[in-house]
């Protein structure tokens, strides 16, 4: 999910999971759809319009009690991120994107590196160069099936140490 920039640049705000809620915003207020969304695999969507939204809300507190909860939830999320966009450099974000996609354990993330640039905000390019590093370093392996943690406890290492600096 998310917008063109004027200069044609994506800018991501989030990646949806199964069960995750879509166009809640505008559902609610009436207003525009403030992004749009793009599925990176096969997608399988159940579309409510905003009268029976409505009145599921109104008439079903649970429902309503669910809704607000998942946009809490995306507030923080888009707070987390935020504050990872404005205080970590690339090694941090990278670090910080990989030890999420994969679990904080060692094993494969399931994006490819153009998506994974995309989710930190930075070329492809750059986010190769660093991994390769990171090969360099036994943080990680790249090979055909993607970018695999090696060094978890490593990476988080590296973490902390951007954050606190």
């Amino acid at each position: 999910v998310g917008v063109m920039s004027e200069g044609g640049k994506p800018v991501r705000f989030a990646a949806l999971t199964a069960g995750d809620v879509l166009g809640e915003l505008a559902a609610i207020d009436g207003g525009p759809r403030s992004a749009d969304a793009r599925a990176t695999r096969r997608t399988a969507l159940i579309k409510i319009s905003r009268e029976a939204l409505l009145e599921t809300l109104a008439s079903t507190p649970d429902a309503a009690l669910a809704l607000l909860a998942a946009l809490a939830r995306r507030v923080r999320e888009a707070d987390a991120q935020i504050e990872t966009h404005a205080l970590l450099d690339l090694p941090g974000k990278a670090a910080k994107m990989l030890l999420e996609e994969s679990g904080h354990g060692a094993r494969a993330v399931a994006l490819t590196q153009t998506e994974m640039a995309r989710r930190i905000h930075v070329s492809r390019e750059k986010l190769n160069r660093r991994l390769h590093a990171w090969v360099d370093e036994g943080l990680v392996s790249v090979g055909r099936s993607g970018v695999k943690v090696i060094a978890p406890d490593r990476l988080e290492a590296l973490l902390r140490k951007r954050r606190s600096d």
